[in-house]
């Protein structure tokens, strides 16, 4: 029996969508006993980016290139909620509504938490599968692994790999109690969000791909409502043109309403997107810059005129920011080996080895305000190229851009 050790940076939704993959496969592989250890700096899976998410389902403003791995991810998704285990409160398309400007008769009837401007128009969503809630997502993933024996480090960082013998270890700390263990591995995947290049580049520093990474802080308020939400009020919102007059802000805002938690989360995209590496460091304590703090501010002018209270509200209510990021301008993610001779040489017993002895390295980001629609294809993906078999996306789509390469 074949035995594969996987190590994977991030236990965010798509780290953990990943694993769960990498486990299903070796469950239905007799021939392979896969071990998979999931690590992640924060003491807590799937609280970054998450915590804007609206769990809208779509692929509304994508760039058309990823329709191939949205249609993986919708198999993907059937997968999920057909799945018996799965305690994913989902809602279909119809709860989710668009918010346009005109003088036809709206179809819909907006929530009570919503207050209406004389030419709002409500349409259902049609290019959306559905919604649900991204903890629920995320308590459904961390079952599976836990199901499917992956091992999950929290509050743990891996700080160094090197060439010992016949394998490569890496280096691991637990950030408490400052702890270290080295473990073998035969693949190494990253797939930390935006904080995957930096990552990348300090375990790896003679490498020759120096990936790109294409931030942006996304600004979010959650207010709790101050009156019982009723069944029609469980809804989401994409309004098309509420932030159109912003000098910092896309013009959409989302509006996504929890009955769970009697909760609005409100999240807009910034207009800024800076080519950065973010350090690790930023995904324990997060420091917002000025224009950071622009874009929250100016979320709340925007969202303020449509929340039952107004801005007033949104003073006393949660509020934060979360960074995703693409690989390449046009928003194009990368699911890839990184070639071993562009690895460089690394550490080994007794000095420097050529790359070409080392394990397989991965990276797995860029997915933007999308991960979670795309992280069941993602988690096929990688899954399949690992196996070496047929993907079914495009490898100009999930590959390494050779305009990265130094």
């Amino acid at each position: 029996m074949d035995e594969l050790t996987t190590i994977i940076v991030g236990a965010g939704i798509i780290g953990l969508s990943v694993a769960r993959e990498l486990a299903i496969s070796a469950t239905n592989d007799s021939n392979t006993k896969h071990n998979i250890t999931v690590i992640d700096i924060r003491d807590k899976p799937c609280t970054l980016a998450s915590e804007a998410c609206s769990g809208i389902l779509s692929a509304r403003n994508a760039p058309k290139e990823l329709q191939s791995l949205f249609e993986l991810a919708s198999e993907g998704w059937l997968q999920i909620l057909n799945d018996r285990a799965s305690t994913i409160n989902f809602r279909d398309g119809e709860n989710v509504r668009l918010v346009s400007s005109g003088n036809d008769k709206s179809e819909q009837i907006p929530p009570s938490w919503f207050q209406t401007q004389k030419d709002d128009i409500f349409d259902t969503a049609d290019d959306t599968m559905g919604r649900l809630a991204p903890t629920d997502f995320a308590s459904y993933l961390i079952a599976e692994c836990e199901r499917l024996g992956v091992t999950v480090m929290l509050d743990s960082a891996v700080i160094a790999v090197w060439r010992a013998h016949e394998s490569s270890m890496a280096k691991t700390i637990k950030l408490l109690d400052k702890s270290i263990q080295h473990r073998p591995f035969a693949n190494l995947v990253l797939a930390a969000g935006p904080w995957t290049t930096e990552i990348f580049k300090t375990l790896y520093p003679r490498n020759s791909v120096d990936p790109e990474n294409h931030v942006c802080c996304i600004p979010w308020y959650r207010t709790t409502l101050s009156h019982p939400m009723n069944s029609p009020d469980d809804i989401a919102l994409i309004h098309t043109f509420l932030a159109a007059k912003s000098d910092d802000l896309e013009p959409e805002v989302t509006f996504s309403a929890r009955a769970s938690s009697q909760t609005v989360t409100i999240a807009a995209t910034p207009q800024r997107i800076e080519v950065k590496d973010l350090h690790p460091n930023d995904a324990i304590d997060p420091v917002a810059d000025l224009r950071t703090q622009r874009a929250i501010l100016a979320l709340k002018q925007a969202a303020g005129s449509c929340i039952p209270g107004g801005v007033q509200r949104l003073e006393t209510s949660e509020f934060g920011y979360s960074f995703v990021s693409t690989a390449t301008e046009a928003g194009l993610p990368v699911i890839a080996q990184v070639p071993v001779e562009m690895i460089g040489d690394m550490e080994m017993e007794g000095g420097l080895g050529a790359g070409q002895e080392q394990s397989a390295v991965w990276l797995c980001y860029g997915f933007g305000m999308f991960g979670t629609a795309l992280a069941p294809g993602v988690g096929k993906v990688m899954a399949r190229k690992m196996k070496g078999v047929e993907v079914g996306v495009e490898e100009a789509v999930v590959g390494l851009k050779e305009a990265l390469f130094r």
